[in-house]
């Protein structure tokens, strides 16, 4: 677990208590996004309260903008997803049930070095919260998982020697904080 102390602008200044230099950064960064923090109400929420059972669709150029924090660009007309509130829980404390749907193809890295192209780049992530009705706690229990396929052909601006990079990543996440 790395903790990452941000200054006013959202900027990375330390990671566990010590001061970052310029080349720590540009390496943190590549897995952590420098500056202010995702907006989520933009890309997820819906300006009026909705029911249990709604859906409606995610603010794809919101997501894009916020992809591109993260050196990925995307055409928003390519990314997709979906919210729903899925139930009502009552324990530990009264909750809904939120989930998010979303894939994206056609993804591409600005940072590609010469000679790289990307042929293949699509996200799948699937994402459920509990959120208490008690807007002043934060989510009781948060998971989600994502698919990433890249795919890239190579060739050296030197050698004009070619070949073909495939990266699978599969990635979980979640966390519980129980309130208080």
């Amino acid at each position: 677990i790395l903790n990452v102390t941000r200054g006013e602008e959202g900027t990375i200044e330390r990671a566990d208590g010590v001061e970052i230099g310029p080349v720590e950064l540009k390496m943190l960064s590549l897995v952590i996004p420098d500056g202010p923090a995702d907006d989520h109400d933009a890309v997820f929420g819906n300006p009026e309260p909705q029911a249990i059972g709604a859906r409606w669709p995610i603010d794809a150029t919101a997501a894009a903008r916020q992809l591109e924090r993260r050196r990925l660009q995307i055409d928003p007309t390519q990314l997709e997803g979906e919210m729903h509130v899925a139930s009502r829980v009552e324990e530990p404390v009264p909750a809904l049930e939120v989930t998010a749907q979303i894939v994206a193809q056609g993804i591409q890295f600005p940072d590609t070095p010469e000679g790289a192209t990307v042929t293949r780049g699509d996200v799948v992530v699937a994402r459920v919260a509990y959120l208490p009705l008690d807007l002043s706690q934060h989510p009781i229990v948060q998971s989600s998982e994502m698919e990433m396929e890249v795919d890239m052909s190579l060739t050296d601006p030197d050698s004009g020697e070619a070949g073909r990079l495939e990266i699978r990543i599969n990635l979980s996440r979640s966390s519980i904080q129980l309130p208080l």
